[in-house]
């Protein structure tokens, strides 16, 4: 009681900012009773790119409703006036935009969304990324389906239970193209697949997004996770699709006004080609690479986005590479770097071993989870390629039987799994020395596995 007291002393002493006079004895009241009854939030809000001292936010809220949004930290007191996006083809939703900049340590911190009535809905704790990363510990899934709800508790409050410093979804976090017959309500005969492909419209896609944040639970957890994201062909609205996917450009914008794709100060999150990024860790650099935007049947990221990639690999640390689909995935008939375009994969494995850059492989798709080895002559290092999908999606048990993955150091197929990531520097804390890896399942962790990268 006597910090909610304090907090709303704190809110009267800024009452000066606020459009409407607000009933800050209703608001003590609420602040209160919702710290102990509330599991998950009201709204649906996604803590975009974060670094140690910035982070942006996007809320999804019906029109007719407006909020104004007020942050806490240990020094820090500040309201925030959104920015107000439409969206395209559905004029009844809204998505409010803002970034907050710091100074010092500020976490944890507390978000709270009022109405220009003052009235308390919703609260939210969220934190910045730690100055120091040491072991810096990440969180990436792929593959979100939202017609799997009650397996979706289990996993999103497993990835809570980890406590990481930063999530990464890395594709498939919109099945944009998938249930469109429910999204439209129209009876599609099994079969009608020219029926169903004539769903797949702009507005039906954005529809799906605002279905999809709706309803997934990783958008409503009391504690937000720092997020950085990156399509693969569903969210991109295309099965299997490449550059030539008609809505394209349309689909870029849903995809970047949902899950945004920023600049941070100081180079530490930078924006690259199509919806590319790469984040700049203290010890390691994540890219997360746009496999859809540029992809031909000779192409699998594009000559730009290689080229970017190429110029940005810092040779002194370790750089991570994510892509949607499998890398090494030769083995098997389904989409692979390797497997779609072998000329190009080639020519980027012997470019990348001419930069000398000690890289990780991260993927996504299969919907299954396993590391393969990946052998010192592609890229001059042992390094290793771990896929993890899907954290609530269709699974499909005896993958490797039909498909056996020569290289593999463990595997897993059958099984909802996300995988956890932390990244160990040595005693003198320069530079990457081990990865531990865990696969964990709806029931149990699947496999652990610390892995090291050697010349």
């Amino acid at each position: 009681m006597f910090k909610a007291m304090m907090l709303a002393w704190v809110l009267i002493g800024m009452v000066a900012c606020a459009s409407k006079p607000v009933d800050w004895a209703q608001v003590e009241s609420q602040l209160v009773s919702s710290s102990q009854s509330q599991k998950f939030g009201a709204l649906p809000i996604l803590q975009g790119p974060t670094s140690p001292t910035e982070t942006v936010f996007r809320v999804l809220h019906p029109k007719k409703d407006s909020y104004r949004y007020f942050i806490q930290g240990k020094t820090y007191q500040h309201w925030v006036d959104p920015r107000t996006q439409a969206l395209k083809y559905h004029s009844d939703q809204v998505m409010d935009e803002f970034r907050i900049e710091v100074k010092g340590d500020q976490n944890p911190l507390k978000l709270y969304v009022l109405k220009s009535s003052g009235e308390l809905v919703d609260t939210r704790e969220f934190s910045f990324l730690p100055a120091k990363q040491n072991n810096l510990k990440v969180v990436i899934a792929s593959c979100m389906d939202d017609q799997f709800p009650e397996v979706q508790k289990i996993m999103w409050n497993h990835v809570w239970e980890k406590n990481p410093d930063a999530l990464f979804l890395i594709g498939d976090n919109v099945y944009a193209d998938a249930h469109l017959d429910v999204l439209t309500h129209k009876k599609i005969k099994p079969g009608d697949g020219e029926a169903y492909r004539a769903l797949i419209t702009p507005k039906n896609l954005e529809g799906r997004y605002i279905q999809t944040r709706q309803d997934l639970l990783n958008f409503r957890m009391k504690k937000l996770i720092p997020t950085f994201s990156v399509w693969d062909d569903h969210d991109y609205g295309s099965n299997n699709g490449g550059e030539d996917f008609a809505y394209k450009s349309e689909v870029t914008k849903f995809f970047t006004q949902f899950f945004p794709v920023e600049n941070l100060g100081k180079s530490f999150a930078e924006k690259g080609p199509g919806v590319s990024s790469v984040i700049r860790f203290s010890k390691v650099d994540v890219f997360l690479l746009d496999d859809r935007s540029f992809r031909t049947s000779q192409t699998h990221f594009g000559k730009e986005q290689s080229e970017w990639l190429f110029q940005n690999l810092n040779p002194k640390k370790l750089s991570v590479l994510v892509s949607g689909d499998q890398w090494f995935g030769g083995y098997h008939k389904f989409e692979s770097f390797e497997g779609n375009q072998p000329e190009d994969f080639k020519n980027f494995l012997q470019k990348l071993k001419s930069k000398k850059a000690k890289v990780f492989f991260v993927s996504g798709d299969r919907h299954l989870t396993e590391i393969m080895k990946v052998a010192k002559k592609h890229t001059g290092f042992k390094t290793f390629e771990v896929t993890t999908s899907g954290i609530h999606a269709n699974m499909y048990p005896g993958a490797f039987k039909r498909d056996p993955s020569p290289n593999q150091l463990i595997g897993v197929d059958g099984e909802f799994n996300f995988s956890t990531f932390t990244f160990h520097s040595g005693p003198s804390g320069k530079s990457v020395k081990s990865i531990e890896v865990e696969s964990q399942g709806k029931d149990k962790v699947l496999f652990r596995k610390t892995l090291k990268i050697t010349r």
